[in-house]
């Protein structure tokens, strides 16, 4: 046991060190790949890759920014492909978690070489790499018509971007020669990115309420059904902290720092640590949260740019975004406002 006078660096307050999961559990590093749309020849999205160099090297990321999945998550128009592929490029690959990284040295030839009309085949095709198309993903009878257009539609634009990554590698190496090594259907992708979105609308009702009737009011949902979908969104989280691990620090008393030694470290996600992250505003969100003045977001630390991590916040706005936009809505009420407008109005 350590002598009473070698206290924790000041950074770590008694309120971090009891309720923070960031200081208790390891935030696992992730790989984050280039992520690409591919079309088919009418333009329309088919599905996302991920790109990266031989061996699944990637730019890795550790963290995500501070109440994330209040702002950056929700800010998304997901339903523009381009604009969730630029977004999966900055945070992380949304889909099967990465099966193409395990296997990408047979995506290219089990997608080149498969017929789409072939049902054994595409079962095969899917098991092995975790494809779902969109006719999965509705409650209709499958069409093998329409699955296998699909499938011969992904694979003329498969080779199609194959052939320009190639033809873009000028004076490659074994060693920066980028390739696909993951692969998901736009639809799968929205549909598990909606998922998320559900997860944080229940999570920001049951931080703000107390009785089932309350929650109902909040999610306008009706009672029978609203803790049902409230365990749905706990199931989520559930499912994306499988590997997360408590993490044990030791003390350098000379000089007053935490060492964390690491081995066998696994690899993280993306996914993972958006779980890992809910579960914390969870956590701290009972010890007080603040309801933003201007979106009506729960919120416990304020983001802010230009700082990596938020102290416990006693701001009234959740975001520099938030604070920004009512002040100006407030500044357009204001009687020299409205002069300055009409003499720009009659200057005009």
């Amino acid at each position: 046991m350590l002598d009473e006078d070698l206290n924790p660096p000041r950074d770590f307050s008694e309120y971090a060190l009891v309720n923070s999961i960031e200081v208790m559990f390891d935030t696992c590093t992730w790989r984050v790949p280039e992520v690409r749309v591919l079309t088919n020849p009418q333009g329309r999205p088919l599905a996302f890759v991920a790109i990266t160099k031989l061996h699944n090297i990637a730019k890795e990321r550790i963290g995500l920014p501070v109440e994330f999945f209040n702002h950056q998550l929700l800010d998304l128009d997901y339903k523009d492909p381009a604009k969730f592929a630029e977004f999966m490029s900055e945070y992380g690959f949304i889909g099967p978690t990465f099966y193409a990284y395990e296997k990408s040295e047979k995506l290219s030839g089990a997608l080149s070489g498969l017929d789409p009309y072939n049902h054994e085949a595409v079962y095969e095709f899917e098991r092995k790499f975790g494809y779902m198309p969109k006719a999965y993903l509705s409650c209709h009878a499958l069409d093998w018509h329409d699955i296998g257009l699909h499938y011969a539609e992904l694979k003329s634009a498969f080779s199609e971007i194959e052939s320009k990554l190639d033809a873009a590698q000028e004076g490659k190496t074994i060693l920066s020669e980028l390739k696909i090594r993951g692969l998901v259907s736009i639809e799968r992708a929205q549909y598990l990115f909606e998922d998320w979105l559900y997860c944080v609308k229940h999570v920001q009702a049951m931080v703000r309420c107390k009785t089932p009737q309350e929650l109902s009011e909040a999610l306008g949902e009706n009672e029978e059904g609203v803790i049902r979908n409230c365990i749905g969104a706990q199931r989520i989280l559930q499912r994306h902290l499988g590997g997360v691990r408590p993490r044990i620090d030791i003390l350098n008393v000379t000089e007053n720092e935490y060492i964390t030694g690491r081995t066998d470290h696994p690899q993280g996600s993306f996914e993972q640590a958006l779980a890992l992250q809910i579960w914390n505003f969870i956590l701290e969100s009972k010890s007080g949260f603040t309801i933003c003045k201007e979106c009506g977001r729960a919120f416990v630390h304020k983001q802010t740019k230009g700082r990596k991590v938020q102290s416990r916040s006693t701001s009234v706005f959740c975001c520099d975004k938030c604070k920004n936009r009512y002040s100006q809505r407030e500044h357009r009420k204001t009687e020299g406002y409205r002069l300055k407008q009409k003499r720009k109005a009659a200057e005009d």
